[in-house]
């Protein structure tokens, strides 16, 4: 991945529309589920607990979710009750009690209780992270604290989010990357072609199409030839000449081998896998599965089915019917939601 503005991603597709797009599983102890063409939200005993009647939704965050009814949008609350009212042309979910609405052609945030903050719109925004908003003025990109206030003024060709107190940016003469801290200082040069995010106190840089690894003072912890991806939770997917994918640890060390037709993230110890016979699973951290490789597919947290949900669950598709797991492998509820040709669809929608 190379370092892209935060407007590249659909922030504000709104809502959730398409029940057979893989996205979110349960938020704050609720799941969306598609019911004769409506959304609504469903808790962990398989309880309707808010009545299908929503043309789109996003998970539930700060206690809210969007809904979307005719192209206009608000947020309820997990008692089904309407909070925001439907009125914005866009939203995003709520991330540390902001909101970023569409209205227009402007972009504003708003707080859990509807009001307009900051006494200002903006070309193009992003979600808070850490206590920042990345936003846009004239085709450059600066960034905002919780405050309202410019931290950092639009200057850079591309950015990111904050993470882990970093931020990575494009600039705009040489069009290398770097990184800045929060009161925008240029902590790490910008020498690097391609840049990721900060996980696990290192990022993942190109320089000439060489990959490494550096620490948070901008020094190599690892320079590698093989075909490696971000680490998270200390260890990092690669892929072999056979394009089958394994893991490495933070010294390089291969630690578990290339065998499975795809690999996720590892998240909460756990990596979802690909078995070569396109069956999948989840491998702990040796390597041992934690949930065994008998389903036809995952959605979750993360597209793809990457990582758990904060809750501890993942949605699984097994001989085409919808059923719910935790980490260790413990049937939530069973695969007898029909997915495919019925009319219950459990899916949730992104963020």
């Amino acid at each position: 991945m190379i370092l892209i503005a935060a407007m590249l991603l659909p922030v504000f597709s709104g809502c959730k529309e398409d029940p057979e797009e893989k996205n979110l599983l349960f938020s704050e102890g609720l799941i969306s589920v598609y019911v004769d063409g409506k959304w609504g939200f469903m808790n962990k005993k398989g309880e309707m607990q808010i009545k299908p009647k929503y043309d789109s939704v996003t998970e539930f965050s700060c206690g809210l979710a969007g809904v979307g009814i005719d192209e206009k949008y608000g947020y309820i609350n997990t008692d089904g009750e309407i909070v925001i009212p439907i009125k914005y042309d866009g939203i995003a979910s709520f991330s540390e009690d902001i909101a970023l609405v569409y209205v227009g052609e402007e972009y504003k945030y708003i707080d859990t209780k509807g009001n307009f903050l900051f006494g200002k719109s903006f070309e193009f925004a992003d979600s808070f992270h850490e206590g920042m908003a990345l936003f846009s003025e004239g085709e450059k990109f600066g960034y905002i604290n919780n405050k309202g206030k410019v931290v950092v003024e639009p200057k850079y060709k591309l950015a990111s989010r904050f993470s882990e107190g970093l931020a990575g940016v494009r600039d705009a003469e040489s069009d290398l990357c770097g990184f800045i801290n929060k009161k925008g200082k240029l902590v790490i040069d910008c020498l690097y072609t391609e840049a990721n995010l900060f996980k696990d106190g290192c990022a993942r840089v190109s320089v000439q199409g060489s990959i490494g690894y550096i620490n948070k003072d901008g020094e190599f912890i690892l320079r590698t030839s093989l075909k490696a991806d971000e680490f998270s939770e200390g260890y990092a997917r690669y892929t072999n000449d056979d394009k089958l994918f394994g893991f490495i640890d933070m010294s390089g060390k291969k630690v578990i081998k290339c065998e499975y037709n795809f690999a996720g993230p590892f998240s909460n110890g756990r990596a979802l896998v690909y078995t070569t016979d396109d069956k999948v699973g989840y491998i702990d951290t040796n390597g041992n599965y934690a949930v065994d490789p008998v389903y036809e597919l995952f959605y979750s947290e993360a597209s793809a089915g990457f990582s758990f949900s904060s809750d501890g669950y993942v949605i699984v598709l097994k001989n085409e019917k919808f059923g719910v797991v935790d980490k260790n492998g413990k049937v939530i509820l069973d695969c007898i939601y029909d997915g495919l040709d019925g009319n219950l669809v459990i899916l949730s929608p992104f963020g």
